[in-house]
């Protein structure tokens, strides 16, 4: 049932953000989802796709206040990720932290929740672009 309501979220989520054109101002806890993401890694070529199709989570949880992002993946595995240092400008967020073999980035617009995150491991890196909204987490 845990993993249905995920799954629903996730659809739900997707389909807001697709319609939606007005600004998702962010809060301190926050859900972010992949719209596509490139993969490339050393002596191979690139693939553009779906976060799955380069084996990344489809969704993250953001905790400001925890100071942690948890990612959700297609089969329901989740991963706690401390941020280990963030820097808020007047309407941007960055956030930076470290996983065993990786580090990433993530720079979101807190007024209509773009996203962009990078993360690289010694022999390939990865992007994704991405909408994050504070409309699913209950305040």
């Amino acid at each position: 049932m845990k993993r249905l309501n995920k799954l629903l979220l996730l659809v739900s989520f997707c389909l807001l953000l697709g319609s939606s054109n007005q600004a998702l101002a962010l809060e301190d806890e926050f859900i972010c989802a992949a719209a596509q993401a490139i993969g490339c890694a050393l002596d191979a070529p690139c693939i553009k796709g779906s976060a799955d199709s380069v084996n990344l989570p489809l969704l993250w949880r953001v905790n400001l206040k925890d100071g942690h992002i948890t990612s959700l993946r297609h089969r329901g595995e989740e991963r706690s990720s401390q941020i280990i240092e963030m820097i808020e400008e007047e309407n941007t967020l960055s956030l930076f932290g470290v996983d065993p073999g990786s580090a990433w980035s993530v720079y979101i617009d807190r007024e209509d929740g773009k996203m962009t995150m990078t993360s690289s491991t010694y022999d390939a890196g990865y992007i994704i672009h991405g909408d994050c909204s504070s409309a699913f987490i209950e305040q």
